[in-house]
């Protein structure tokens, strides 16, 4: 299990908190977590890596496969880097992204937003990558506590990522919802 934080990105989302706000929180907890980034530069990268000392790196932009490997080398992080199922998807790149990332991430993407928009994408799609690719797949992208188990019986998942999912608001996390995704989740 991870704990996600949005951090630097920049577009709107209701989920987006500052670095000093998830540092205070990261201080006061032992759990894993996760940095959610569209970075500019690798310096913008360096600072969430130096304050938060996140476990793995979100890549949620148009990040290449080249700057995947220098957030590597240069910060010694692991890079979950985000693929938006789309139609017409280059297979060929997702291959590209999968030979520098660590994981991929796939996620819904509409014409207003990329992620967290609480609509599902084609799992058949997702399926497909997660058998051919050789790095583990996480499966986002419109999973609440209703459709987890199906989502994981058709993909395969190494993991899911919920954010929408377990809202009672947008940006409002609900314990409930959170509970039961994760009892049908773990499954």
């Amino acid at each position: 299990d991870y704990l996600g934080f949005i951090v630097d990105v920049p577009v709107p989302t209701p989920r987006r908190i500052g670095i000093a706000e998830a540092k205070n929180i990261t201080q006061k907890i032992n759990t894993p977590h996760v940095c959610v980034m569209m970075p500019e530069n690798l310096a913008q990268v360096g600072e969430v890596v130096d304050e938060l000392s996140p476990n793995l790196i979100q890549l949620h932009g148009a990040e290449s496969p080249s700057f995947i490997d220098d957030v590597k080398e240069n910060h010694g992080v692991e890079v979950i880097k985000t693929v938006h199922v789309t139609e017409g998807l280059d297979m060929h790149y997702v291959f590209e992204l999968a030979a520098s990332a660590d994981y991929l991430l796939l996620d819904t993407k509409t014409d207003s937003q990329v992620g967290g928009c609480g609509r599902t994408h084609d799992w058949g799609v997702s399926a497909e990558i997660s058998r051919i690719v050789d790095v583990p797949v996480i499966l986002a992208g419109g999973l609440n506590y209703s459709n987890v188990e199906s989502a994981i019986s058709k993909v395969n998942p190494y993991m899911v990522d919920v954010a929408s999912g377990v809202e009672s608001g947008a940006g409002r996390k609900d314990p409930g919802k959170i509970r039961k995704f994760i009892e049908k989740a773990k499954r």
